[in-house]
């Protein structure tokens, strides 16, 4: 993973990726049936990718914004993420608006995505958050 200079997003994150994501949480009632509709190797891609853009947000230029607690830090990157290629972008233009909570629902987590994996092949998904 390349590191890019402040205020500059991360370019390795697909078109597809972000598509994805708008769709999947077009109706935050209907993540998971979203997620359950997908091919396995596409939720393996999403899990991937979705884990890099969460952990790009819990770095610099990010780390003075953060929440105080891991998990809640963890929380807002995955709504921020969940809010699309825009607004992941804009807050990389600026990383002083970085939310201190969660404004609404989580819509899609890393969690969620290797659970529904789990569950529709029996294989595990591994991530480290460290």
């Amino acid at each position: 993973m390349t590191v890019d200079p402040p205020g500059e997003p991360p370019d390795h994150l697909s078109d597809w990726f972000w598509a994805t994501v708008e769709t999947v949480c077009r109706d935050p009632d209907r993540v998971e049936a979203a997620l359950t509709a997908m091919e396995p190797g596409d939720l393996e891609r999403l899990h991937r990718q979705l884990w890099e853009a969460v952990v790009e947000l819990l770095c610099d230029p990010f780390t003075p914004y953060l929440p105080d607690s891991e998990d809640g830090a963890e929380d807002v990157a995955h709504w921020v993420v969940s809010r699309g290629r825009a607004h992941y972008h804009a807050l990389w233009a600026r990383p002083e608006t970085f939310p201190s909570w969660r404004p609404g629902l989580p819509g899609l987590t890393v969690g969620q995505v290797a659970e529904v994996h789990h569950r529709r092949t029996g294989r595990t998904l591994e991530w480290d958050w460290d």
